[in-house]
C-alpha cells in the first residue's frame, strides 16, 4: 500500500470567490494521490488575543488541532499582499 501525506492547504485571503481559493482548489484536483490535500479555513478566527489563551476560543482550537503533529502546509497567499497577508498576521 502506497504511503500518503496529509497536507493543510490554508489560504491567505477571506474572499470565497478569491484568485488564491480558485489555485488552492485548482491544486488540490491536481495533486497526486499520495497527497490528502485538506483546506483549513482561518475565516472564522478572531483577532488574536493573548488575554483568552487560558481558555481558547472554540474556532482556535479547532483551528491548532488541524494543524497540529504537523502536517506539511501549503501556504497559498495573494501577491498583491506582500510579505504575509494580515489574516496570517492574526493568527
Amino acid at each position: 500500500m502506497p504511503q500518503t501525506f496529509d497536507v493543510a492547504v490554508i489560504i491567505g485571503s477571506l474572499r470565497q470567490a478569491s484568485l488564491c481559493r480558485k489555485v488552492a482548489k485548482a491544486m488540490i484536483a491536481l495533486a497526486p494521490d499520495a497527497l490528502n490535500c485538506r483546506i483549513v479555513e482561518i475565516s472564522h478566527l478572531a483577532m488574536y488575543n493573548e488575554d483568552l489563551e487560558s481558555e481558547s476560543p472554540a474556532p482556535w482550537t479547532r483551528f491548532r488541532d488541524e494543524i497540529r503533529n504537523p502536517p506539511p502546509i501549503s501556504l497559498v497567499t495573494p501577491e498583491s499582499s506582500p510579505p504575509v497577508p494580515g489574516c496570517f498576521k492574526n493568527n
